[in-house]
């Protein structure tokens, strides 16, 4: 037997159908992406609370000396990241 009749014979076999994958599973996986995109939302929301909780409640010598630290790593941002950074401390103010 040749090389060609022996590939003809495999394209011509019929090959077993690929599982479906059911209705269940595709509402079950829709559903796990719905809900880490819920918790992902929601610990987003709280970070941003419990910041601006602890921006109004810190002394005035912990904002000062906070900026010190932040400052040097802020020079290193994108400019994009440091638009809203400013947007955020004017809202704040």
């Amino acid at each position: 037997m040749s090389e060609k009749s022996v590939s003809r014979l495999e394209e011509a076999m019929p090959r077993p159908a690929e599982p479906q994958t059911s209705r269940s599973a595709y509402k079950a996986r829709r559903r796990a992406r719905l809900y880490k995109a819920a918790c992902f939302y929601f610990s987003l929301v709280m970070a941003n609370n419990m910041h601006k909780y602890a921006v109004a409640n810190v002394s005035e010598v912990q904002r000062v000396r906070w900026n010190e630290l932040i400052a040097p790593v802020n020079a290193h941002l994108s400019p994009w990241l440091m638009i809203f950074t400013v947007r955020e401390l004017r809202i704040e103010r």
